[in-house]
C-alpha cells in the first residue's frame, strides 16, 4: 500500500488497515521477504521498492514536493515482477500515471478505480488518460477481479497458451493486420505470445481459440491488442549508449555547425553590403560581387539544411516506433540517422 504521507507525522495507516482485515499488516522498515496474504504499508518520508523477493524502503532522491512514491514503486514492480498487477485508487495529483506504463510494458495488468466514485478522482483520471488501463471498475469489483487474475496466474492459465498453434497465430496476426493496417508477422514471437496471453487474461478467454472468437466478434479488441504490442516503444529511451551519443557527439556537432554556418552567412552579408557600396565607384569588378552573392546563397542553404536535419531527427524521436523486426534493423536504421554525415560537407 503506497500512499502520500506527511514526512513529519507518524502514520497510523497500518493500524487502520489492521482493524479492517485478518491479514497481517506491516509498515515496512527493514527489508522483509514478500509473503502471500500480507499487506505492506509505506512509512513516512521513505519510498518502497521491490528487490528480488523482498520489499524494502529507501530515501527519496527528489526534494519534498517533487516526489512520486507510487511511480517509483510501480517501476520497481515492473523490473522485478513484470507480469504483476498495478491498482490505482482515489488520490490527488497524477502520481502513478508514469509507473503504470512501466508495468503495462512489462506485461502487467492495470486496474483503476472508477473516478465517479473516487473521493479524489484526479489520480484515477490521470491513469485512465494514459490509455492503457485494462479495467476501470468500482472498488468492490476491483477486489473481485484482482482475485480472479491472481488465481488464473497461479493456475498457469491462460499464460500457458496451450492450443496456440502456428496456424492460429497467423490467423490472429492477419486479423490485426486487416483491422489496424499493422503487420506483426515479423515481430518478436516471444513478445507476441506474451501480449496475447495478457489480452486473454483481460478478456477472460480460457483458450487461444476462444480469444480468437473475441477478437473477431469485438472490433475494439484488435485495437487493444495493437496497443499492447506497441507498448514497448519506450525501450529505446532506456538505451543509455544511444542517448550518450546524442548528448556528447550528435547535438554538440550539429549546434557547432549551425553557429559556424550562421557566422559565415553574417560575414558574407557584410562583404556583399561593402561591395554594393564600392560598386558605385568606377573600375569595381561585378564578377567579385556575383561570387560573394553565390557564397551567401550557399551559406544560407547550409543553414537551412542543418535546421531541417535537426527537425527531422526530432520528429523521429517524437513519433511512435513501428514494430521492430527480429534482427533489430529498425533501431540500427534510427541510430544511423545520426552517424551519416550531412551533405555539403556537414
Amino acid at each position: 500500500m503506497v500512499v502520500h504521507l506527511d514526512p513529519d507525522v507518524r502514520s497510523e495507516m497500518s493500524n487502520i488497515l489492521a482493524a479492517r482485515t485478518h491479514m497481517p499488516v506491516l509498515e515496512v522498515d527493514n527489508p522483509v521477504p514478500l509473503q502471500p496474504d500480507h499487506v505492506y504499508v509505506i512509512p513516512p518520508d521513505r519510498r518502497l521498492h521491490i528487490t528480488d523477493d523482498q520489499i524494502a524502503t529507501a530515501e527519496f532522491d527528489e526534494p519534498r514536493g517533487r516526489r512520486a512514491p507510487i511511480d517509483l514503486f510501480f517501476r520497481s514492480l515492473a523490473e522485478q515482477h513484470g507480469d504483476g498487477c498495478a491498482v490505482i485508487l482515489t488520490g490527488a495529483g497524477s502520481d502513478g500515471a508514469v509507473g503504470v506504463k512501466a508495468v503495462k510494458e512489462s506485461g502487467g495488468i492495470i486496474l483503476v478505480q472508477d473516478p465517479a466514485e473516487a473521493e479524489f478522482p484526479s489520480m484515477p483520471r490521470a491513469a485512465i488518460a494514459t490509455g492503457i488501463a485494462d479495467f476501470i471498475l468500482p472498488i468492490r469489483e476491483i477486489a473481485q477481479r484482482l482475485t480472479e487474475l491472481v488465481r488464473e496466474k497461479s493456475n498457469g492459465a491462460p499464460a500457458g497458451l496451450h492450443g496456440l498453434n502456428p496456424d492460429l497465430l497467423r490467423q490472429i496476426l492477419a486479423h490485426v493486420r486487416v483491422r489496424t493496417g499493422h503487420d506483426f508477422s515479423k515481430y518478436k514471437r516471444t513478445t507476441i505470445l506474451r501480449r496475447i496471453a495478457r489480452r486473454m487474461q483481460v478478456t477472460r478467454s480460457d483458450s487461444p481459440n476462444s480469444y480468437y472468437d473475441v477478437l473477431r466478434d469485438n472490433p475494439d479488441e484488435a485495437q487493444a491488442l495493437l496497443g499492447d504490442l506497441l507498448i514497448s516503444v519506450t525501450s529505446f529511451f532506456r538505451d543509455k549508449e544511444a542517448f550518450q551519443t546524442l548528448e556528447l557527439q550528435v547535438i554538440p556537432s550539429c549546434l557547432t555547425a549551425i553557429v559556424r554556418a550562421r557566422s559565415l552567412l553574417k560575414g558574407v552579408r557584410k562583404e556583399v553590403r561593402n561591395l554594393q557600396v564600392m560598386q558605385m565607384r568606377p573600375g569595381q569588378s561585378p564578377e567579385k560581387l556575383k561570387h560573394l552573392a553565390d557564397l551567401e546563397g550557399s551559406a544560407r542553404a547550409e543553414v537551412k539544411l542543418r535546421i531541417k536535419a535537426l527537425a527531422y531527427a526530432k520528429s523521429r524521436v517524437d513519433q511512435p516506433m513501428s514494430p521492430t523486426p527480429k534482427n533489430g534493423s529498425a533501431q540500427r536504421t534510427f541510430r544511423s540517422l545520426f552517424r551519416k554525415p550531412l551533405k555539403n560537407g556537414g
